[in-house]
């Protein structure tokens, strides 16, 4: 029983091998049109080969790329706060995938695992970051470039915009403040006058305008 488990073993392990430099063809994304092939192997062949051992691989390696790319909904450089983004994982690979998930910034973001598409509902500055997804299949491991996600931190105008406002404020109740009490003391001068008058012709104070 022993030794059959031992052959089982070495079974699965010279099988897992042989597959590393094997590489299906599904795999790839070739520009055929410019694909030359050897002399013996037709496009057809290629099309119907299980996969495409190493040497000719290297052959053809330079018009077939193991694929893997980030798109975005949104074109834009940079991405005000606020707004809901959407990244999507693309590839070929169909049901070859066994896992799938994405990074941020070479770290893998564990609640994502196995979805194609990462959501921000509402972007905020330190969401901001380099984006890949990766997939594990029988293609092997594929990751893609990172695509570079940047959002405006809107929080420091928002603080400007505030602070001039309340500046502006400030300034205009200190003139109304300073207006105001020019006035009054206009009117008691005023009052305190009639009254000096008043007394010296020996007449009755005034009564003069109440505020």
């Amino acid at each position: 029983m022993r030794e059959t488990l031992q052959y089982l073993l070495l079974g699965l392990f010279l099988k897992a091998a042989v597959g590393s430099v094997c590489v299906p063809f599904q795999c790839l994304r070739c520009n055929l049109t410019d694909l030359t092939l050897p002399g013996n192997i037709s496009v057809q062949g290629l099309r119907n080969a299980s996969c495409i051992q190493d040497d000719l691989y290297a052959n053809i390696s330079s018009k077939c790329k193991k694929d893997l790319k980030v798109s975005s909904n949104r074109n834009e450089t940079e991405i005000d706060e606020g707004k809901a983004i959407n990244l999507k994982c693309v590839h070929d690979l169909k049901k070859l995938v066994s896992l799938s998930g994405w990074k941020k910034d070479g770290e893998e973001i564990s609640k994502e695992k196995n979805k194609t598409t990462f959501r921000l509902k509402k972007a905020l500055a330190h969401k901001s970051g380099k984006y890949s997804c990766y997939v594990e299949s029988s293609c092997g491991y594929l990751e893609s470039e990172p695509h570079d996600l940047k959002i405006k931190n809107n929080s420091q105008i928002l603080l400007i915009v505030c602070g001039i406002s309340a500046l502006v404020l400030v300034v205009t109740m200190g003139l109304v403040l300073k207006y105001k009490l020019k006035r009054d003391s206009a009117k008691h001068k005023e009052r305190m006058e009639m009254r000096n008058q008043a007394a010296r012709s020996g007449g009755p104070n005034p009564i003069g305008p109440r505020v």
